[in-house]
């Protein structure tokens, strides 16, 4: 089975904000086999939660990446396996302000993000698919997507990790 390589790139997209202020959000993107994911899905109004976040935010942006539990209270689960990968890039709301989301899953050795579409509830009947067939889906090895993603917790510059 085919492999794709997963790395973080440091990314910005400036917007006039509440208040008609100037923002310059400054994140971590996905990049798959070369190509960032941000363009692929083409929402510029949502970016990643890496790199601009606070560290609870952070934390649990990454723990449900890598499927690990989330502290109860801090964001409401998706159902279906869904989890949020593009956010609002103004207030880091993960679902009511509209996400990309994907059905992220563990197989073997390796994570699977499927099913790509866009979101505004937490049920899986909300999710719009409209333009994201043709996204993924894409298969990482388990150890070295993990260890990019530790990579952004820990605030280590961007990695590039494949097969």
């Amino acid at each position: 089975m085919h492999r794709n390589n997963l790395e973080l790139r440091p990314a910005e997209v400036r917007f006039v904000g509440v208040g008609a202020r100037p923002v310059v959000r400054r994140y971590l993107d996905f990049v798959v086999d070369g190509v960032s994911l941000w363009e692929t899905v083409g929402r510029p109004e949502r970016v990643t939660g890496l790199g601009w976040l606070d560290r609870t935010y952070t934390d649990l942006f990454l723990d449900r990446l890598l499927l690990r539990p989330v502290r109860a209270g801090l964001s409401v689960p998706l159902e279906g396996g869904r989890v949020p990968l593009y956010i609002c890039r103004e207030c880091g709301d993960d679902i009511y302000c509209d996400a990309v989301t994907a059905v992220v899953e563990q197989g073997g050795d390796t994570v699977i993000w499927r099913d790509f579409g866009y979101q505004q509830f937490p049920e899986a009947e909300w999710v719009d698919r409209s333009g994201m067939q043709a996204v993924g889906p894409f298969v990482f090895e388990k150890e070295a997507y993990t260890r990019v993603l530790e990579g952004a917790r820990e605030g280590t510059r961007p990695l590039q990790v494949g097969d």
